[in-house]
C-alpha cells in the first residue's frame, strides 16, 4: 500500500509540474501526510508557484527549493513524464486525501 501511495504522490507531482490541478491541490492535499519526505518539499514548492505554465514552473522550482534548504533535491524527472489528464490527477489527489 505504501508503495502505491508513493507512486500516486509522484504522479501528482508530475501533473503539478505540468500545471494540472494546481488550483485544487492546496485544498485537497492540505492535510495529507506525504509518505515520501522529498515529495512534501516538492509539493510545498510547487504550490507556491502561481503559474500553470510548465516552463515557468521549471524555471522557478530550483530557487524555491534552495530557499527551503533543499538545493540538491532531484526534481528533473518530474518534467520528463508523459502529459497527465486533469481528471486522473484530481482522482489521484482525492485518493491521497482519503489516505491521510
Amino acid at each position: 500500500m505504501r508503495d502505491s501511495l508513493i507512486e500516486a504522490e509522484r504522479r501528482v507531482l508530475e501533473a503539478l509540474c505540468q500545471g494540472l490541478g494546481k488550483e485544487e491541490a492546496g485544498t485537497l492535499l492540505r492535510n495529507y501526510a506525504w509518505r515520501e519526505p522529498s515529495h512534501q518539499v516538492l509539493f510545498s514548492a510547487l504550490t507556491e508557484i502561481s503559474s500553470t505554465n510548465s516552463e515557468v514552473i521549471r524555471a522557478e522550482l530550483p530557487a524555491r527549493l534552495v530557499r527551503k534548504g533543499f538545493p540538491d533535491l532531484d526534481w528533473e524527472h518530474l518534467f520528463r513524464a508523459s502529459p497527465s489528464d486533469k481528471e486522473e490527477t484530481l482522482a489521484l489527489m482525492r485518493r491521497l486525501a482519503g489516505a491521510a
